[in-house]
């Protein structure tokens, strides 16, 4: 019978998402700067009241070969339900920086070959 449950992250959240980028990057470029941006962020109020350990690049390289772009796992920790916040902030400076870098940030594109005769 089940008698006692332990809470193991009651002391913080993870705070972990997806970034996706064009495979026409330089990816170690884009980690650099990802960790970076995770850095800085730490540093600054309100958010250094409230990340544990700053939202970093998980792991030495990307995660996936996506569809439209390379994906790399990013991995922080924050005090206990500050991670959604936390991680909006994060996507949002993430964004002005790859801007500013012309990082691109992948979206599903397709080419559409037609068949057969075509009237003009």
């Amino acid at each position: 019978s089940f008698k006692m449950a332990a809470n193991l992250t009651k002391d913080f959240s993870r705070a972990h998402m997806n970034v996706s980028v064009a495979y026409k990057e330089d990816i170690d470029e884009v980690m650099r700067l990802i960790n970076k941006v995770g850095q800085e962020m730490a540093t600054e109020d309100p958010w250094k009241e409230y990340i544990r350990k700053p939202i970093q690049v998980a792991g030495p390289g990307p995660d996936k070969f996506g569809d439209s772009g390379i994906e790399i796992k990013v991995l922080g920790e924050t005090k206990p339900l500050k991670q959604w916040d936390t991680l909006k902030e994060f996507r949002r400076r993430l964004k002005i920086a790859f801007d500013k870098e012309g990082i691109e940030i992948p979206f599903p594109q397709m080419s559409i070959w037609p068949r057969g005769k075509w009237e003009k």
